[in-house]
């Protein structure tokens, strides 16, 4: 009888952790919206004769790539 209750105290129930699964779909929604923002950002019509304006898209998109990529890799890691 000690075998059996042995066997079944040593099993533990594991449970899904909702608030990891929860925040790795929100950051891998936003690490994928910076990542496809940063390119769809030179899609927009316009800035080729500002060269001012120009060099902020690049800051941006550098920025928003970055970022998002640090999302991606947050949403990844356990």
């Amino acid at each position: 009888m000690s075998a059996v209750t042995t066997l079944m105290s040593r099993r533990v129930p594991t449970e899904v952790p909702f608030a990891g699964v929860l925040m790795a779909l929100v950051f891998g929604f936003i690490g994928s919206t910076l990542c496809i923002s940063a390119f769809g950002l030179w899609l927009v019509p316009g800035t080729a004769e500002m060269p001012g304006i120009s060099l902020m898209k690049v800051g941006l998109s550098v920025f928003m790539l970055i970022g998002g990529m640090c999302f991606l890799v947050m949403a990844r890691q356990k």
